[in-house]
């Protein structure tokens, strides 16, 4: 049984797309010299980045952390017992959003900059799992930690 349930959903995405297919249609239109191949295949990309980075949807169960973006095909689970602590964190402006390499792991984000930094006990690295209520998710955390 979940006790922490999180989504997370990510508007860039959805200015992104239309700004796109905004500027794209008419230059298609012109005969700039735009392909329909080319055309289509771009729309096609910028649709299953859609998909696949709509949103970010976080679980903490009793046993572990799951976190997918988008339709669920990119994924990521961290057992608690491999846990060895977390924190509430503030990520920097330009680590980004998705899914990043940065100075000292790996950051899941999908917007804003708080999350949690997970630091587990096979690793040296670290992971920043994003998320608008950080503090509720550090103590989802930590209390599934101390259940095991």
């Amino acid at each position: 049984m979940a006790q922490y349930k999180e989504f997370q959903f990510a508007w860039w995405i959805f200015i992104l797309i239309p700004i796109w297919f905004t500027v794209a249609i008419p230059y298609f239109s012109l005969d700039s010299g735009m392909t329909l191949n080319t055309f289509l295949i771009a729309s096609a990309i910028f649709i299953v980045v859609g998909l696949l980075f709509f949103g970010m949807k976080t679980y903490v169960d009793d046993t572990k952390i799951r976190i997918a973006f988008g339709i669920g095909l990119i994924r990521k689970t961290i057992h608690l017992n491999n846990v060895k602590a977390v924190e509430t964190v503030r990520n920097k402006w330009y680590y980004g959003w998705g899914i990043r390499l940065i100075p000292n792991g790996w950051l899941y984000n999908i917007s804003g900059l708080d999350g949690v930094e997970i630091k587990r006990k096979d690793s040296v690295s670290v992971i920043r799992v994003g998320s608008k209520q950080a503090d509720v998710l550090r103590k989802a955390i930590f209390e599934g930690i101390s259940r095991n």
